[in-house]
């Protein structure tokens, strides 16, 4: 018998395997990016729709951030299913009020009046060292 020939069949029929196992994957990553899609779009015309039925208060988020929000706890949620909309929704809210730190302490921006600077301090300092916690545990 041809050794030659055995491989060379083998190598075909693993090369044709291989071929449909990679069309099987692709098809399946378009359908998890069509279904990212879909709930992006819901997740946008819901946010949209809610506000035929309610008025925003002092305390709401204005209509785009809400949306803004609301994307991006979808988009985390499928990166990390584990995480709530609440924790990110938090974690948003922290690197934000981290950032307007940063250009206040630049120079940039100043502070809202009516905010509790002792509080921003206590959460700041708070965040600052969750994520610290969290960058040394996964250095290790």
């Amino acid at each position: 018998m041809d050794w030659g020939i055995v491989l060379g069949a083998a190598g075909i029929v693993a090369t044709a395997a291989f071929g449909v196992w990679a069309i099987n994957d692709a098809r399946k990553q378009v359908r998890g990016f069509i279904r990212t899609e879909r709930n992006l779009a819901w997740t946008r015309i819901q946010n949209d729709l809610v506000w035929l039925f309610v008025d925003p208060t002092a305390k709401s988020h204005s209509k785009e951030t809400a949306t803004g929000l609301a994307v991006f706890a979808l988009l985390a949620k499928e990166l990390n299913p584990e995480r709530t909309h609440e924790n990110l929704k938090e974690a948003a809210e922290n690197e934000a009020l981290e950032m307007a730190e940063k250009l206040v302490a630049g120079g940039y921006a100043t502070w809202k009046p009516d905010l509790d600077m002792q509080r921003v301090s206590q959460k700041l300092k708070e965040w600052k060292s969750e994520k610290d916690k969290a960058r040394l545990a996964s250095q290790k």
